[in-house]
């Protein structure tokens, strides 16, 4: 009886601590909408603790309410972001000023909405008649960069969003009616634009990890309001 009640007593006090961290934390609720006030279905919501102590950063995807929560968060401000992979919607933390929430300890912040601006979807095709891309996943895959960049002119490497036989196809949402340049290079492979004429090399100024490219190129591109897609084209012609 003794022995029993001696290791309720350690479960118990055990518990406790865990008890009051999960009270010391908040949650969040809201729903993701784009411009024209309609919910967008598999969205993901991030969240990133700006004004907390760990800066953690959590992730969910909507539901077909464009709904989306978070528990357990450390209280402190978050910044908001929503993310439509493949797809027009604009990430308010990459094109317009991010959504800032507070959450309280033991508290639901909740009734929140972040807006995702419609937007065209840029696609930059790499053609590989030649057979020379590698493999490989995401922005930098078969040694090629693409990206664009942000308004705060940070680069933004673009979603390899299918690959074939025949080359590879990135995207990225854009806003319509806005210049916005788009950059792609490689450190080994020689690429063309779609008139023919090989990107030139770019030679990286010294210093650790600098890298000398075989070919870059910065183009601006506006997409008419009303377009859904635009795509800018260019081809591998050789190795360095």
């Amino acid at each position: 009886m003794r022995v029993s009640l001696r290791r309720a007593i350690i479960f118990v006090l055990a518990a406790v601590p865990a008890v009051f961290a999960q009270s010391g934390t908040g949650a969040l609720q809201g729903t993701a909408k784009d411009d024209g006030g309609k919910p967008l279905a598999g969205a993901v919501a991030v969240v990133t603790g700006v004004g907390t102590a760990s800066h953690r950063t959590h992730s969910a995807v909507t539901n077909s309410s464009g709904a989306y929560s978070f528990a357990g968060l450390e209280p402190g401000q978050y910044q908001v972001c929503v993310q439509m992979p493949g797809g027009p919607n604009l990430d308010p933390c990459q094109w317009s000023k991010p959504v800032l929430i507070t959450v309280a300890s033991g508290q639901t912040t909740a009734n929140q909405t972040t807006t995702a601006v419609r937007g065209s979807l840029l696609q930059v095709r790499i053609n590989d008649p030649l057979k020379l891309l590698g493999t490989g996943t995401g922005s930098s895959a078969g040694d090629i960069i693409a990206g664009v960049l942000l308004p705060q002119a940070l680069f933004l490497p673009m979603r390899l969003a299918s690959s074939d036989a025949a080359g590879r196809t990135y995207d990225a949402a854009i806003p319509t009616n806005t210049p916005v340049q788009v950059q792609i290079h490689s450190a080994h492979l020689q690429i063309a634009d779609s008139q023919g004429f090989s990107l030139a090399p770019v030679n990286a100024a010294q210093g650790r990890g600098a890298v000398n490219l075989a070919s870059a190129s910065t183009q601006t591109v506006q997409i008419a309001a009303g377009a859904a897609t635009q795509t800018v084209t260019f081809s591998v012609t050789g190795k360095k």
